[in-house]
């Protein structure tokens, strides 16, 4: 058994749609490490939204309690772009395990994400004036890796070339990634005294290494003609906003944070239950509902924390009155909101719809799916059906 510990619900859900599509299988826990059946053990935290104490507290607590199940490996899924407690979090996994190094290879080549002589590339750009700009991770306005970690707490860190990677001592190495060869490159660096940390391409390369493919494939094709789908779009990402006010624009059914809810810490509960009821009585005209929050958070000293607990009680008082059969989130901070507002633990992924989204079954509720996906990510077209004037 291979275990993995994630920093955001949407990258647990994307480190499982790895494992099915290479044709094994794979469980998410939520709260409790438990011992599984399943060829991957996958922990979801929501470590990237807690303060740097607390994740690196909660990054050796989850270490520890993977050890007692005796996994083969125990890898560190991070956020390719660079966001969370990174360094702290290694840092206790290391110290748990009572090792001294660390490989670090967030680089995410397949998606245009590289590192290049030390610095983060989106597409050739900077990732300092990338659109990941505005995020905590680039806010010392550097796009080298060293700065952005060091920044965020860990010292002892430094970038290598593959040739070069022989003279590493301790701490955390971060591999240079140019292409998909230097990806499966590191992979076969990894050894049994290092701790192997990165994001989704690193961790696909490191799965093919230690275990070569099942070659059975994820699923055939679904459809969600017949289904009841509620969409939670929590994400700020751009491309993400224009592509809900497409569908608005189309005709397809859209509801909306309310003002008094959205620019009010005060609000009056009561508020969340009349936006809820809307919501049910729109599945009485539509099969698809969309909760999005499409106010600015400039100038109202609104966090984003504030939305995703907000969009999370809405979904919960909605599957209090309706049973919505499918459930997509767009968005790591608001998946964690919504599976603790709905009490979901675990989570047993049954097919991987494209890069970065995995579809689910909840286990212990018989017809409910989630689907979730990372905001950077676009939703493939069997999922967001909006892009045409509804009929």
């Amino acid at each position: 058994m291979l275990a993995v510990i994630t920093d955001d619900f949407t990258g647990a859900a994307e480190i499982a749609g790895i494992v099915l599509a290479k044709g094994f299988t794979a469980a998410i826990e939520t709260r409790t490490v438990h011992a599984t059946t399943s060829d991957v053990l996958v922990i979801a935290t929501n470590m990237r939204s807690i303060g740097r104490t607390d994740a690196s507290k909660e990054s050796a607590r989850l270490t520890a309690g993977l050890m007692a199940l005796q996994p083969r490996m125990i890898f560190k899924k991070v956020d390719s772009v660079l966001r969370g407690h990174i360094g702290p979090e290694l840092g206790s996994m290391m110290e748990a395990q009572g090792k001294s190094r660390a490989l670090l290879v967030p680089a995410n080549p397949s998606l245009g994400r590289t590192i290049e002589d030390g610095i983060y590339f989106v597409s050739g750009t900077p990732i300092a004036e990338s659109g990941f700009a505005a995020d905590n991770a680039v806010a010392t306005g550097s796009s080298r890796v060293v700065d952005i970690l060091q920044e965020r707490g860990y010292p002892d860190l430094a970038c290598f070339d593959i040739d070069d990677y022989g003279g590493a001592g301790d701490g955390i190495a971060i591999g240079n990634t140019r292409t998909p060869a230097d990806v499966a490159a590191w992979a076969e660096k990894v050894t049994d005294d290092v701790v192997p940390a990165g994001a989704a391409d690193f961790f696909s390369a490191l799965l093919d290494r230690l275990r070569p493919s099942a070659g059975a494939p994820s699923g055939a094709p679904i459809s969600f003609k017949a289904a009841k789908s509620l969409y939670v779009c929590g994400s700020r990402f751009p491309a993400s906003g224009q592509a809900v006010r497409t569908a608005a624009a189309n005709g397809h059914c859209v509801a909306y944070v309310p003002d008094a809810i959205y620019f009010d810490r005060d609000f009056d509960p009561d508020l969340i239950e009349a936006w809820a009821e809307d919501v049910v009585r729109a599945f009485e005209r539509y099969d698809d509902v969309i909760l999005f929050a499409p106010q600015s958070t400039r100038g109202v000293g609104f966090a984003g924390s504030d939305v995703t607990r907000v969009l999370a009680r809405c979904v919960a008082r909605v599957f209090d009155r309706a049973a919505p059969d499918e459930l997509m989130i767009e968005g790591g901070a608001t998946a964690q909101a919504v599976m603790e507002a709905l009490n979901i633990e675990t989570l047993l992924p049954v097919q991987a719809l494209s890069a970065g989204v995995t579809r689910m079954r909840v286990a212990g509720r018989d017809g409910l799916h989630v689907t979730m996906k990372p905001g950077s990510y676009s939703w493939p077209s069997v999922i967001w059906k909006f892009d045409e004037k509804r009929l």
